[in-house]
């Protein structure tokens, strides 16, 4: 079978790498994969899909160069199905619809209302949002990463795949030892993510418990230079990096105060690692732990609720407490890479009969 796969870009964030994840472990010899995309990429990514031997073009130029672009490649191509991710590929994918005899499917990645109401001012988001919406109606199958993302998508049927990242747990040789426990934030510094009360919270938390911490950022976005004026010297601002979890101890937590999410890989992948994790009390986290109970603990976005979290997860001399056994063993029921790609294998060979 010839399968599209087109993304806005081939870089470092939830959507490529669930991209990446499906490349790595589908069947190579069921399906022959290209990968379209418009925006910035990185050679680690483009080396990746090399070594599996799947053909990647870049489209750049204006809107309408790009689409007219696009449907060159694809009746070059011919694919039995197109898989869309993201508003860009979306767009046009619907644009072409009329001239193209493929079979369309798109994975939404996040509450769309949720997410472009916080992206952009206020009407923007809600246009972009009911474009989005209308782009949607044009796909034979309409795929979210959890229950709560298709919550916006009224009148349009979806189907849950919840995103699934390969098992690190045993990747020992790669994370160093930490003398401390640090907490982590992997993600983009903007307003949706909510890091200023991480800022805050872990202040609290220090000046309570006299703690000696350390506080690990990485990601960058508009609002790294504020993030970092506020924090103490206890927080290390990485800025982007290609594989952060290559640099995290195994004596860290993770924590996303996030105001909204889709299934978070970030999240994932930190418990992919066997370390435990703090979020924020919204739907898809609660999916979350509702799958996976042990070293996953919700909070409110107050101090006291974040406190008693963190202590859930604590022991009094400072070691993580919690049953690594019992959290690997769901994550891999319920987010491994495997339990994805079956998914969506099913979804492919179902479309192009």
């Amino acid at each position: 079978m010839k399968l599209l796969l087109i993304c806005p870009s081939l870089k470092n964030s939830g959507p490529i790498n669930v991209v990446l994840s499906l490349i790595k472990n589908i069947n190579p010899k069921l399906f022959k994969i290209t990968v379209i995309y418009f925006f910035s990429d990185s050679a680690e990514y483009k080396q990746i899909l090399q070594d599996k031997g799947v053909k990647f073009v870049r489209l750049d130029g204006s809107l309408i160069h790009r689409a007219f672009s696009l449907y060159q490649q694809i009746k070059i191509i011919k694919p039995d199905v197109i898989h869309s991710h993201c508003l860009l590929p979306d767009a046009l994918v619907w644009l072409l619809s009329p001239f193209i005899s493929s079979r369309k499917l798109t994975t939404i990645h996040c509450n769309l209302l949720e997410d472009y109401r916080t992206e952009y001012p206020l009407i923007k988001g809600y246009i972009y949002y009911k474009l989005h919406k209308i782009f949607l109606k044009n796909f034979n199958k309409v795929v979210t990463v959890s229950k709560s993302a298709g919550g916006c998508l009224d009148n349009i049927e979806t189907y849950t795949i919840y995103n699934g990242v390969d098992s690190l747990a045993q990747n020992e040789q790669k994370i160093f030892k930490a003398e401390n426990i640090n907490f982590v934030f992997l993600g983009r510094l903007i307003p949706r993510k909510n890091v200023m009360f991480l800022v805050k919270a872990i202040e609290e938390l220090k000046n309570k418990y006299d703690l000696r911490v350390t506080v690990e950022i990485f990601g960058d976005g508009p609002e790294f230079d504020e993030l970092k004026e506020q924090a103490s010297s206890d927080f290390i601002f990485h800025g982007f990096i290609d594989n952060p979890l290559n640099l995290i101890s195994k004596e860290s937590i993770l924590v996303n105060p996030s105001y909204s999410e889709g299934m978070p890989m970030a999240v994932l992948e930190f418990i992919s690692l066997g370390l435990p994790v703090l979020l924020s009390n919204i739907s898809s986290h609660q999916e979350l732990k509702d799958k996976i109970q042990s070293g996953v603990e919700i909070f409110d976005l107050s101090f006291e609720s974040f406190e008693e979290a963190y202590l859930k997860i604590i022991k009094d001399n400072k070691t993580l407490n919690f049953n690594k056994q019992e959290m690997l063993e769901n994550f891999n029921l319920n987010f491994s890479s495997d339990a994805m790609v079956q998914s969506y294998s099913a979804i492919y060979e179902q479309l192009s009969s």
